[in-house]
């Protein structure tokens, strides 16, 4: 921020809300948070439990992602079982994003939420069907958890 350049990329005008002098004041004085922050290991706690819709994608984008496209109200039809669906997408992604993903589905167990709270959020993130017997809205993620750590297909990247 400090060394970048002081006009608008591209040449365009930037409209931020601030007079014209004091937005170059507002973004060096930001730029020495984020330093101070950095230097001294200082970063805001996350929110307990997120609130709103954004909230969530926002924290939980590959849960997001993966609980909506694998399990839809087709998974039954597109599936043999949850193992199954969990696996087809640990096998159709590229390696990081199981690793994210089993990440995210960490976090959303260590927020500890009810167990009727933990069944909103999934259904919330795309969950369209019920967890197998025996597992309940919180231990069906915890085993989802362990699939997405365990051994998987090589991923194809294309010819590469």
């Amino acid at each position: 921020m400090r060394t970048g350049p002081r006009p608008c990329p591209g040449g365009g005008r930037c409209v931020i809300g601030l007079p014209e002098d004091g937005i170059q004041r507002w973004l060096l004085q930001l730029a020495d948070h984020i330093k101070q922050s950095a230097e001294e290991g200082r970063v805001p706690p996350p929110v307990a439990v997120p609130e709103t819709l954004w909230e969530w994608r926002a924290r939980f984008p590959e849960l997001h992602q993966f609980l909506g496209g694998r399990f839809s109200q087709d998974m039954p039809d597109e599936f043999e079982d949850h193992t199954s669906a969990v696996r087809d997408h640990a096998g159709s992604v590229a390696p990081t994003v199981p690793a994210g993903l089993a990440g995210e589905v960490a976090e959303l167990l260590a927020l500890g939420l009810e167990e009727v709270d933990c069944a909103v959020a999934v259904a919330e993130r795309g969950m369209e069907v019920e967890p197998p017997d025996p597992y309940t809205a919180s231990g069906r993620p915890a085993v989802v958890a362990g699939l997405l750590a365990g051994p998987r297909a090589e991923y194809d990247r294309g010819g590469e």
